[in-house]
């Protein structure tokens, strides 16, 4: 049971039905405005989704970041371990949080996942939150260190986070399915996490203050109703989803009620709820104690014992007392009266006492103790004794001074043993007299090994300068002296401690040794030490960034600029910095300079192109880019793009070039065939709507790519046709391979007008393709023919890459028709290598040979004079060996 007192509401009226109190009242309006926090959330999330889900997940993290810095801040003083445990689980969960927040569809900050990528770290999340909900009852009353907790928990995020981004976590969600089952029973689970939790937390009700334990279970069944919502949607954006955030945002704002609410205005309420009980019984206590503390005396009184009917001690009568035993008891005229009516109570509150003297008083046996005497509310040391049977002597005295020294002593005591720091006594000869646990954890040493040894013992050698300083300055009367000081740990470790030293002085004020508290700062230091280089490189960077960065005031002067900033604007460093932004901006760009500066003051960031004067009177082109870093400064990063926008005006005046060589062509084309004519139309609309949209000339040349293959395709469309129509098979034969080598030009075109780049062409896809179709159209099955090829990753341009296609084609067509009779096994094999700006190209098969009796360099077939002049249109050469089959070896010239 809670034993603490209800805290009484203040009373008074309201208008309000049902709202009979000032806190009714406040409660009231808080469901108010939590009532239209989250209709306008509803409402945003109509309008803009993405908004909506990042102010819930900031108003989570803002919330879960904060609880942990106030449990950090407080972690040396509260008696309660569900606090630390809830408060390292919300850090790291809100840590996995800020991924999901970036990684929400729309966000653009992560390129891969998907929808999926969100919806895993909030799992991850959720598991990890529920679990440390789960844990922190069970940690109450246990002794919970907060390093190895904070570690534990650091581990565990950081292994779901490579279990995400490793691709070992399982999916959580499918674009158009939805969630999938591991998602969904997931977050059930979490569900019965949470309640179990909630259970959890219900029997250790006692430890907690009954307001902070409402919130933190209705907080709790809050985010179960928020789990389950989340198991519904199908979208990110769904009703479901939005349902899920809105009740996520209710359970937060209970957790800020419950930790930061009640821990501003009533810390001992939350936080160390035990200590301010201890201290209130402590604070109770002395005040009952303290008249007591203010006369301290001894006491005598000689006493005859009253027995009952069946001999058992019952009362005493004070036959004699002296003065003192007035001064400490206050009373008056106890002669000749029983206790039980000198001092009520205390046969009922002290029967111990009563006990004691019985056994004295028949026994003869003297006896000293410590009794607390409560009818007095003191500690009494009493020696009694019986001077005859049936009678006693008590002598006593006022020990509750020294029972409080103690009490103080051992809390002190405790204070110095239990300390992180090491707390060292040493004599003024520097022999160590005190040692505590702290020292021995810092330097390794018990206290059995340090305490009599100098306390050179830890010091390397050469480093006992700052300890005959530290006592020159305490003899000199110097009360506290800081100082920093190198020494050496039990195994051989070397650390740098910063250390704090007071006199000791004996009770007449003279100097007998001095303390001194070590703190290890070794971590401290090498922080310290990578911070600053961070720092250094840091403006290493901004000094040799290619780009000009520049920090400006609110009006516009330059506080700093690096060397590409001089570059760009032909002025040192020293006359910039005795400029304003607006002395380099052009007259006639003045206004957007003014529009920027505008935005970054209100919107805290801003982005566009101006026109400045560099100091040799040139007008260029920059692109500006300028956040606000506080309400004084703002940093600037420029880039010149002059020479972009000429080659943009090169591109629009190459555009219309092609354009009309776009025209000339469709025209040509037009009278191909008549039944073209519709897709011609589709196409000149499509060429209409090009051109109001093509703002440089990469879309162009894409489309010219696809066009140029299109009309390859209609070339050979129109010669499937004209074959349809001949029955010369020789006359079939010349215009089926002719198809081929138009095929191959078109897939050149078709790859560049498909592929990022716009000029090269990646030659092991287009190889794979081209033989592809090869071995289709000859029907040449893999198994009777294998194609094999060992080519380098290589890009060419479509100037080498349409003479390539075209050799490789009538090579491999030549070995398909006539390498391997029917019936026969065999392998062609192509080979490619670049080196620098030459390609090296074999092409060979194991079939039956190039016939000895042609020459083959002046071939008469078309397909092999083909060959030979492409290769010289390539600038290279080619060599044919017969000695295994065929191969030809080809070097030819790349054509950028």
């Amino acid at each position: 049971m809670n034993d603490e007192p209800k805290r009484e509401k203040p009373g008074g009226g309201s208008l309000l039905p049902g709202v009979s109190s000032p806190d009714d009242m406040h409660m009231f309006r808080q469901a108010v405005g939590m009532g239209a926090v989250l209709l306008l959330l509803a409402l945003l999330s109509t309008v803009n989704y993405l908004l909506f889900h990042s102010i819930v997940e900031i108003f989570t993290i803002v919330i879960s970041f904060s609880i942990f810095i106030l449990i950090w801040n407080g972690r040396k003083y509260i008696d309660n371990a569900f606090f630390l445990v809830v408060g390292v689980g919300l850090l790291c969960a809100g840590g996995i949080d800020i991924l999901h927040t970036l990684a929400y569809m729309g966000m653009g900050v992560f390129s891969f996942g998907g929808a999926d990528l969100p919806t895993q770290l909030w799992i991850a999340a959720r598991y990890l939150q529920a679990f440390s909900l789960l844990l922190a009852p069970l940690a109450i009353g246990r002794k919970v260190r907060f390093p190895p907790l904070l570690a534990v928990f650091g581990v565990a995020t950081a292994a779901l986070l490579a279990a995400i981004y490793t691709g070992v976590f399982p999916h959580c969600f499918i674009e158009g399915i939805g969630l999938t089952p591991f998602k969904i029973y997931s977050e059930y689970a979490i569900c019965a996490i949470l309640v179990a939790s909630a259970v959890l937390l219900y029997r250790q009700r006692v430890h907690f203050d009954p307001d902070v334990l409402s919130l933190l279970l209705f907080a709790n069944a809050f985010f179960v109703a928020a789990e389950l919502s989340f198991t519904a949607y199908v979208s990110v954006y769904g009703f479901a989803n939005m349902l899920g955030h809105l009740l996520r945002v209710v359970a937060v704002y209970l957790w800020y009620l419950a930790f930061l609410d009640i821990g501003q205005k009533r810390p001992f309420d939350l936080l160390w709820r035990e200590m301010k009980q201890n201290e209130e019984r402590l604070a109770e206590s002395e005040g009952k104690y303290r008249n007591l503390f203010e006369s301290m005396f001894e006491g005598f009184a000689y006493c005859r014992m009253i027995y009952d009917n069946e001999g058992r001690p019952a009362d005493w009568d004070y036959l004699e007392v002296n003065p003192a035993f007035y001064r400490l008891t206050g009373l008056k005229d106890v002669v000749g009266r029983p206790v039980s009516e000198a001092i009520p109570g205390t046969r009922r509150e002290t029967p111990e006492l009563l006990k004691i003297y019985g056994r004295v008083a028949s026994t003869g046996r003297p006896e000293t103790f410590d009794i607390y005497f409560t009818p007095l509310q003191t500690w009494l040391h009493i020696a009694v004794s019986s001077p005859e049977k049936g009678y006693f002597i008590a002598i006593f005295e006022d020990i509750t001074e020294k029972k409080r020294s103690e009490a103080r002593l051992t809390y002190l005591s405790a204070i110095i043993e239990h300390s992180n720091d090491a707390i060292i006594g040493k004599s003024l000869e520097g022999l160590i007299t005190s040692w505590n646990a702290g020292a021995e954890k810092i330097y390794g040493y018990t206290a059995e090994e340090a305490i009599g040894r100098h306390i050179s013992f830890i010091a390397p050698p050469g480093h006992m300068e700052g300890s005959v300083r530290m006592i020159e300055r305490i003899r000199a009367g110097v009360d506290v002296v800081h100082w920093d000081a190198l020494r050496r740990t039990r195994d051989g470790r070397l650390i740098e401690v910063a250390l704090t030293s007071s006199p000791i002085r004996d009770p007449l004020g003279d100097l007998i040794g001095v303390s001194t508290i070590a703190r290890d700062v070794t971590e401290q230091k090498a922080a310290q030490d990578a911070l600053r280089r961070s720092e250094e490189r840091f403006r290493s960077y901004i000094e040799h960034a290619p780009e000009g960065i520049f920090l400006a005031d609110e009006e516009g002067n330059y506080l700093m600029v690096n060397k590409a900033a001089c570059g760009i604007t032909g002025y040192t460093r020293e006359e910039l910095l005795g400029k304003k932004i607006k002395d380099l901006v052009s007259p006639d760009d003045l206004h957007i300079a003014f529009e920027h500066f505008r935005q970054v003051r209100e919107e805290g960031e801003a982005t566009g192109e101006t026109r400045f004067v560099t100091k040799g009177g040139e007008v260029r082109y920059w692109l500006i880019k300028a956040v606000r870093i506080d309400d004084q400064r703002l940093l600037g990063f420029a880039s010149d793009i002059t020479d972009r926008k000429l080659m943009e005006a090169e591109i629009r005046s190459l555009n219309t070039v092609l354009e009309q060589k776009v025209e000339e062509r469709t025209k040509a084309l037009e009278d191909a065939n008549v039944s073209l004519e519709e897709e011609i139309v589709q196409r000149e609309e499509t060429e209409k709507k090009l051109r109001s949209a093509l703002d440089e000339k990469i879309l162009l040349l894409r489309e010219i790519h696809h066009r140029v293959k299109n009309n390859l395709q209609i070339i050979i469309s129109l010669s499937n046709l004209q074959l349809r129509q001949i029955q010369d098979p020789v006359m079939r034969q010349v215009l089926a391979e002719t198809q081929n080598r138009v095929r191959a030009m078109a897939l050149v075109h078709e790859k560049l007008y498909k592929s990022e780049s716009l000029s090269d062409i990646d030659l092991v896809d287009y190889i794979r393709f081209l033989t592809t179709q090869l071995f289709a159209y000859y029907e040449t099955g893999s198994r009777r023919v294998v194609l094999k090829t060992d080519i380098e990753k290589i890009t060419l341009p479509i100037n080498t890459a349409i003479p390539l296609g075209l050799i490789i084609n009538e090579l491999v067509s030549n070995a398909l028709k006539h390498a391997f009779p029917p019936g026969t096994k065999g392998v062609i094999s192509i080979s490619a290598r670049r080196d620098g700006d030459t390609i090296s190209l074999d092409v060979g098969d194991t079939g039956v040979g190039f016939p000895a009796d042609v020459d083959w360099r002046n071939p008469g077939s078309l397909g092999l004079r083909l060959v030979t002049s492409l290769v010289k249109q390539l600038d290279g050469t080619i060599e044919l060996d017969r000695s295994t089959g065929t191969r030809f070896s080809m070097v030819l010239k790349v054509k950028e």
